[in-house]
Parts: C-alpha cells; structure tokens; sequence
C-alpha cells in the first residue's frame, strides 16, 4: 500500500507537470497535495513497518518528538491545501467570469519576492525568460527521448524507493552506512525530479521556455540536493575510514545521534550554499539573449549569460569548490 500511493502521487505529479492541459489552478494545487501526500505517509509507515518486521515496539524519545513534529507539519499542511481548493471551485463555481483574475499564477504560485519580478538587465528591460535548449532541435527524435527519460526516471525513482523500503524494513542493515544511504536515496530522488519533469514538459510541449523565477527556483534547489549528495558521500567516506581503522571504537564513535547529527549538518551547510549561490545569481544584470545550451538552468551557463561583473560569482564558486565557467 505504501509503495503504491507514492508511486501513484509521483504519477500523478509527474502527470499534471507533463500536461500541458493540466496547468492550471486546481491541479497545480493538486501535484502540491500529492508531494505533502508521500511527505506524510513517509513520516509513520516506514516506522510502523520495521516495527512490524523486528517485532519491536520501542521507538526513542528523540526519534518521536521528531515523528510528531513532521505529523503534525504535513498534516496541517494538507488541511490547508484542502482549504485552498476548496476556495478555488467556490471561486470556479460562483465567480467564473473573473475566475482567470482572482486565480491567476501570481495567487497561486510561490513568489520569489518583488526583487526578482523587478530586476532588470543592462539596457533597461525585465528579465523575463530564459531558453533552455535542450538536446536536439529535431521534432522526430522529441518522442524517442522523451519515452527515453521517462522510462530513466520512473526506474530510477522507483529503485531509490526500493533501496529505502528494503533497508528500513531488514533491522540487520540498520547501521550508519545504510542510514547515510538511505539519505543518499532521498537526495537523488530529489535531485533528478528539479530538472528531469522540467525537460520532460518542454520536450512533450515542444517549448523551450524557462521562466527566471522558475530558472532560479531549479537552480536553488539543483544546488541543495547535489550539496547534500557530496556531504553525504564525504560522510560515509568517513564512516568506512573509522570502520577499517578503528574498529574497535567504531560503534562508540559512529554512534546514532552522531549520525543523526553528520546528516543535519549536511542539510545546514547545502542549504546555505544554495542560498548563498542564489544570492550572487540574483545581483547579476543579464542581456536579452538568454539561450541555455543545456536542458535545465546549471549554474555555470546562467552565470556565463550575465552581461554585468561576475567575478564576485566567480570567486564565490571557487572558494565553495563550486565548477567555474570554462
């Protein structure tokens, strides 16, 4: 049950992101309830399941208050989307004249502040829009790759959560190598659903446009997952060193809350990075060609458009061992 509602709600989001016909109000706040939808299920059932499987029913103060907390977060969060689209149809229902106006994008959508609606480029216009070009401008090859990276992502998608399932339900693989990997999972599912559904949408609507808070939005978020994958990986680098040289303090110093902690500080230092790249990105003035010769919004093309100075970027990406433009 568990694996076929998050695999139905990323249909559905993957659906409704795909769909052209589909971007509209209602279903933007539906693809919205069905990742609040995976985030709350995944809050219980995983414990429910390994308690099941280890016939255990013990569960750690710590480890509660945190369940709780994440409960309680998704739970008011999907009342609230309830509530939204429950005022959406009274809008649909009783005011469809002016139902485009009260429920336009700028309503409904996330707002990245009156900074970046208002930024504007070198001669004086708004930046507006970015081109992703993609991989090929043939129409021919647009349905070949777009069944290509479909099937790669729903497979991909698919075997993380198997990963997460089979590590969360055999108590033998819980140790801090499969918990870092567990996380490793999470990250790459994220990190593939910021780019792939975009470049799933423009090869299916054959448009190449990227909206700059949209551009902005991927970049941010590209940035936090790939952050997190390399803390991550330069965790369990650490915990096989401590495995193989000090074995016999390994449990004492690779012990859970220590693990716990290494995660959380992974977290903090990716979304600080993040920011602090989306920061520099945001001073930059950029010209009226905006052709991204790449199928999402990398850091290093966006930087590369600026027509202002980006040294301060430059050095920003260099001291944060962040790839510099060629």
């Amino acid at each position: 049950m568990y694996l076929a509602t998050v695999l139905g709600n990323l249909i559905i989001i993957l659906a409704t992101i795909s769909d052209s016909h589909l971007h509209m109000p209602m279903y933007f706040f539906l693809s919205n309830l069905s990742f609040v939808d995976i985030c709350f299920i995944s809050t219980t059932v995983p414990k429910m399941l390994v308690n099941i499987q280890t016939r255990s029913k013990a569960i750690t103060y710590k480890s509660c208050v945190t369940q709780m907390y994440f409960f309680l977060l998704f739970a008011g969060l999907d009342i609230i989307l309830l509530i939204i689209m429950a005022y959406d149809r009274f809008v649909a229902i009783c005011h469809p004249l002016h139902f485009p106006v009260i429920m336009n994008p700028r309503v409904f959508s996330l707002s990245l502040g009156s900074q970046m609606d208002h930024m504007e480029q070198g001669n004086g216009t708004q930046i507006s829009e970015f081109l992703l070009l993609g991989f090929s401008e043939e129409p021919g090859l647009q349905p070949f790759l777009l069944g290509l990276f479909l099937s790669m992502y729903l497979i991909t998608t698919f075997g993380k959560l198997l990963i997460i399932c089979a590590i969360t339900l055999d108590s033998k693989l819980h140790t801090p190598m499969y918990f870092f990997l567990i996380n490793l999972s999470f990250s790459d599912i994220f990190l593939t659903s910021t780019t792939v559904p975009k470049m799933l949408v423009n090869m299916q609507t054959q448009s190449k446009v990227m909206s700059f808070e949209g551009c902005l939005m991927q970049l941010h978020f590209f940035i936090v997952f790939a952050s997190l994958e390399n803390f991550l990986l330069a965790v369990m680098a650490y915990d096989c060193f401590v495995a193989i040289c000090c074995p016999l303090h390994y449990t004492v110093i690779m012990n859970p809350p220590r693990c716990v902690l290494m995660v959380v500080v992974s977290w903090i230092l990716s979304l600080l990075h993040a920011f602090l790249q989306s920061l520099m990105v945001l001073r930059l003035s950029f010209y009226t060609d905006l052709e991204i010769p790449h199928f999402f919004c990398e850091l290093n093309q966006v930087v590369q458009l600026a027509c202002s100075d980006t040294f301060p970027n430059d050095l920003v990406m260099y001291v944060t061992f962040t790839p510099t433009p060629r």
